[in-house]
């Protein structure tokens, strides 16, 4: 089904221009300033109209710090001009910008032109600053958003902080987050080497006090920050498939990489398309580049007939890595649990056969769903989206995260999955769907047998009752998920066969249960003589309370409470984070659902304990400050098996 696209791109595209691609954004990402933001963003435009591309724009948003799309905020623009930290009376230069631009913090503020004199202090718990420290600079480890309130409360200047690594002495962390989304406190930061923060803490053990002289020329302002797109139509309808990626960061792979390649590949589609070698696919392809989740987000709530017409998304983030000088290995972050697709079941095949089965040292695991990189997945938007990203990476946010740590193989490979699953499923008509639908319930039945004998091992190792009790709320929750994951191919295509074939297929995957269950049933009688029946403890006033309460989101996307925090005092018992521990319970909120189910779903996906009473409190939360809704409990329908 897929072979021949795959063999096709694999002679057109080239891991070595994707490579170039990289290079060049990379030469002003690395900044991290605005003003080298729109430079990259005029690249990636060119380089799509160069390729031929139809429709290709250059759409601002608004980057003040302030404007919500969904519940991100774009950070204020900040343009960085120069900085330098050094020890006072020398020529000891302890960081400098643009030298090495990951010296200075993102959105730090400015100095007065001639710069400050002051002492610099060693601070180690830096939420128990003394307030006679007013006008000096702390050195720490480092500081988080929270801490920079007391940092400006205490009048402090700015800090440094060691964010090196001992095995690379002149690597500098990169910091992006302390001083976002506005930096109304003014503060600047410097992140410092190993080797220099070595030099520091001697020169404070000898002398006991050290003078620096910062100066820090920056400007925060209201401005705008721009997403970059363009397409290659297809021939039938308007629906579209997408390659998101993002741009503006500092990294060669962290993300240059993911915009390179995802150029490479629609310049090689375009190419293969207009040659005849594959036919104009039925659907558009669009390639969508901007800041990563709050700018992107900024095109989703902007543009949501787009969104409404996109049958399916992929992610490329981080994909260009050496596999070996930076210790990578690749996840394939996939669908939610409370929105699974085919397109799981896709990916995973391409992987395994196009690059695992080729080689052998490239190394890749499947994970869960990923909302900083498929945050469109969300079902909220809806549009089913896996991600491909290259982690862990010795690099990662830093200094040394350059192209020489970009290997054009890892390109050529990440770049054909890329490529052939954009195609794919941009032509795809009933035959692909049903192919598709055939995957995904094979993908299906080897994950109950696999769950399935994890549970018969447990009841050989352990409780019997218990992992039979676990395994009859766990495998039917499976088979409901993978059922969804097959009926949603259908999207790509319907006729009577493929309706059918869908069918057939979900009866497959109910008998994969029954047997599963069968075998672990028998297990456990003959570990315990004799199988006792569940019996259902009666619930309790927050059981029965969590039953009665059915939320449904009001905002789109996943939550950050950025916005609410810079409206409210805080810190909020549940603190802002792109990947907050409770988004993986939000997800299932679907206006149907009671939290009971809610939270009785989110533990059979994750298997993380879940406390029902802290989540009754996160939801009355979120619908005191407008994120959620309660709807009537005894008129939505029950929202599947848990």
């Amino acid at each position: 089904m897929f072979r021949s696209i795959a063999a096709a791109v694999a002679r057109e595209l080239s891991g070595d221009r994707a490579k170039n691609h990289v290079i060049e954004i990379h030469r002003t990402d690395r900044f991290s300033s605005f003003d080298r933001y729109r430079e990259t963003a005029e690249y990636c435009a060119g380089q799509m109209r160069a390729s031929g591309l139809e429709g290709v724009e250059v759409l601002p948003c608004r980057a003040d710090g302030r404007t919500p799309y969904g519940d991100w905020l774009v950070p204020r623009s900040w343009d960085a001009r120069s900085a330098e930290l050094r020890i006072a009376e020398t020529d000891h230069v302890l960081a400098r910008y643009p030298d090495v631009p990951a010296s200075l913090y993102m959105y730090s503020g400015q100095t007065p032109p001639e710069g400050i004199e002051t002492e610099l202090i060693w601070v180690d718990d830096v939420a128990h600053i003394p307030e006679n420290f007013g006008g000096k600079i702390i050195f720490t480890g480092s500081v988080d958003k929270e801490e920079r309130k007391t940092l400006a409360a205490r009048g402090i200047a700015g800090v440094v902080c060691d964010r090196g690594k001992l095995e690379f002495p002149d690597l500098r962390g990169w910091d992006n987050y302390t001083f976002a989304p506005r930096n109304e406190e003014g503060l600047f930061g410097f992140s410092l080497s190993f080797r220099e923060a070595e030099y520091l803490r001697e020169q404070l053990r000898k002398d006991g006090v050290v003078k620096v002289c910062a100066k820090v020329d920056t400007q925060l302002y209201d401005g705008t920050l721009d997403n970059v797109t363009g397409i290659i139509p297809g021939t039938e309808g308007d629906e579209e498939v997408l390659l998101l990626g993002h741009i503006y960061e500092q990294g060669a792979n962290d993300n240059a990489s993911g915009a390179g390649a995802g150029l490479e590949v629609f310049r090689s589609l375009k190419i293969l398309i207009d040659r005849g070698v594959l036919p104009r696919p039925k659907r558009s392809m669009r390639i969508l580049l901007g800041f990563e989740c709050c700018g992107l987000m900024g095109y989703v709530v902007e543009n949501p007939d787009v969104m409404g017409r996109t049958a399916a998304a992929i992610n490329p983030d981080m994909v260009g890595e050496d596999v070996e000088l930076c210790g990578t290995s690749f996840s394939l972050h996939l669908t939610p649990g409370a929105a699974p697709s085919c397109v799981d079941a896709l990916a995973v095949r391409l992987f395994e056969e196009l690059v695992a089965s080729r080689d052998p040292l490239f190394r890749w695991r499947e994970q869960g769903y990923s909302i900083c990189d498929s945050f469109v997945a969300d079902p909220t938007i809806g549009v089913p989206s896996v991600s491909i990203i290259g982690i862990p990476d010795r690099f990662y946010h830093s200094s040394l995260d350059t192209p020489d740590k970009v290997s054009a193989k890892t390109l050529d490979q990440t770049g054909l999955v890329l490529a052939t699953y954009l195609y794919l499923l941009a032509d795809a008509g009933p035959a692909t769907a049903g192919w598709l639908a055939e995957e995904a319930a094979s993908r299906g039945r080897r994950m109950i047998a696999r769950e399935g004998e994890s549970f018969i091992r447990e009841a050989l190792e352990g409780d019997a009752d218990e992992a039979l009790a676990r395994g009859k709320k766990r495998l039917p929750f499976l088979a409901e998920r993978h059922n969804t994951a097959v009926a949603s191919a259908l999207r790509f295509g319907r006729d009577e066969k493929a309706v059918s074939k869908v069918k057939r297929l979900q009866e497959g995957l109910g008998r994969a249960v029954v047997d599963a269950l069968f075998d672990l049933a028998e297990t456990a009688v003959e570990r315990v003589g004799e199988l006792q029946k569940q019996v259902e403890p009666v619930p309790g006033e927050v059981e029965k309370k969590a039953e009665g309460l059915v939320p449904k989101r009001s905002v789109v996307g996943p939550l950050t409470l950025e916005p609410l925090l810079l409206r409210e005092e805080g810190p909020f018992r549940w603190a802002p984070s792109w990947c907050a521990p409770h988004n993986d319970v939000l997800i299932w909120a679907d206006g149907k659902r009671s939290v009971l189910e809610i939270c009785q779903c989110a533990h059979l996906e994750s298997g993380r304990r879940i406390d029902l009473a802290e989540i009754v409190e996160f939801f009355e939360f979120l619908v005191e400050k407008g994120y959620v809704e309660w709807c009537a409990a005894d008129i939505v329908e029950t929202g599947g098996d848990a």
